[in-house]
């Protein structure tokens, strides 16, 4: 189950996506259950809850029958609050994982970092974006720091 499209990403950025993606993956999956089980629930007892209070023909048992679909509606508002709070979860899940993968480089300078983890606080929406501008970032420092190790012992 891909959830970005890496298609488009440097090798470098993708494997670090697939970290995360692993990290949310469960989460993710809870949410998309819970949604697409909530949904027909809370249909069936909002069409059925209306059919019973409008049509008058409907007369036996009819408190057994509302308090059945007010139930049935309640566990699907129930599922849909649970699948928003599992897509919450993830999205600070991945801000977590951003900011830990942040912290843990040991290739970008610290003032470069605090910079990036400013924007990632200021900006949480832009999360990938920055993300990706950080690890390019890095890629380049790592690759010049690498030039400059290969020219050294050239020279020598």
């Amino acid at each position: 189950m891909n959830f970005f499209n890496q298609e488009n990403y440097p090798v470098y950025i993708r494997k670090e996506l697939e970290n995360m993606q692993a990290s949310i993956k469960p989460l993710l999956k809870k949410a998309l259950i819970y949604g697409f089980i909530s949904i027909p629930l809370f249909g069936i007892a909002v069409f059925n809850l209306y059919y019973i209070i409008f049509d008058a023909s409907v007369t036996d048992n009819i408190t057994v029958l509302l308090i059945l679909f007010s139930v049935i509606g309640a566990l699907g508002l129930a599922l849909f609050k649970e699948s928003r709070l599992k897509n919450k979860e993830a999205q600070e899940s991945s801000l977590r994982y951003i900011t830990d993968r942040m912290v843990k480089s040991e290739v970008i300078h610290d003032d470069l970092k605090e910079g990036y983890l400013r924007k990632l606080k200021a900006e949480p929406y832009n999360q990938f974006n920055l993300f990706s501008e950080f690890l390019a970032q890095e890629e380049r420092i790592r690759r010049v720091s690498e030039k400059q190790q290969d020219d050294n012992s050239t020279s020598e």
